[in-house]
């Protein structure tokens, strides 16, 4: 091969390690990213009765039920949510 030849082939592979380079970082920077949730978080009434208001009242009180019975809340909390939504 000549030298031109050589020069020519190494830009190629130097382009095509560039490409790939930066396909890689947009599809690492593009994915979809989950939302980081706690399983410690600490309800209190007030929270539980504004994420369950976008339900109708059946619902809701089986969605606290669901909570109180998994152990999410306690007996206390459960109540005074359950007293919140039924006002």
């Amino acid at each position: 091969m000549s030298d031109n030849a050589t020069v020519l082939l190494g830009i190629a592979a130097l382009a095509f390690l560039l490409f790939l380079m930066l396909y890689i970082q947009s599809t690492i920077t593009n994915a979809p990213k989950k939302p980081f949730t706690s399983k410690e978080k600490s309800l209190s009434p007030e929270s539980i009765k504004d994420d369950i208001s976008k339900y109708d009242l059946g619902d809701s009180l089986k969605r606290l039920k669901k909570m109180y019975s998994d152990g999410h809340l306690t007996k206390v909390e459960f109540e005074q949510a359950k007293n919140k939504l039924l006002k």
